[in-house]
């Protein structure tokens, strides 16, 4: 069965915990992250086979009600995403783009994008820590693939209204590679 990812964002922590344990029950997922994120939101991020994965997502929708803020389903998800959420080690050194959107799922959808449509790999996608609700995802191949995936993503990203911003920087400086990642 191919791979899927759902996330689920509420306003209110409290209810939160009452979704992830109804998703949970609904069908055989895995839990990736349950997070705190400003202001005072909860993400809930999870995976498995894209039946689970949709059905636990029926399930937080039904019992979070208004207090959810978006949410997300990504049936037949590249396999790079999972690891791009805690850090991928770096691969090969050339251009790199830089996408910044106001919503985490902007940023996850925008990423998935932009791997499916060039030969690009994944830096990171970092959704919380700091970021005060939004998302942002690096990621790195030759520049006019970069370009490509950027372009991608942006076709994703901008009619939803979230591109903060993006950059491609096609020769990074060799002391900047560290904190790419």
């Amino acid at each position: 069965m191919k791979p899927a990812l759902g996330m689920i964002e509420l306003s209110s922590i409290a209810l939160g915990y009452v979704v992830c344990d109804a998703l949970l029950k609904r069908a055989p997922v895995e839990l990736s992250r349950v997070e705190i994120v400003e202001p005072g939101k909860i993400l809930l991020l999870f995976h498995g086979d894209e039946a689970s994965v949709e059905e636990s997502l029926h399930a937080a929708l039904s019992a979070g009600g208004e207090q959810i803020l978006d949410f997300l389903y990504i049936p037949n998800l590249h396999p790079q995403i999972p690891g791009a959420l805690t850090g991928n080690p770096l691969p090969e050194r050339d251009a790199v783009g830089i996408v910044e959107s106001t919503t985490v799922v902007a940023a996850i959808v925008g990423a998935d994008r932009a791997l499916k449509a060039a030969a690009v790999n994944l830096l990171r996608l970092r959704i919380t820590g700091g970021l005060g609700g939004k998302g942002i995802f690096t990621l790195t191949g030759p520049l006019e693939d970069v370009e490509a995936a950027v372009a991608a993503a942006l076709e994703e990203i901008a009619p939803r209204g979230a591109l903060v911003r993006r950059e491609i920087i096609p020769a990074p400086h060799e002391d900047l590679w560290p904190f790419f990642a």
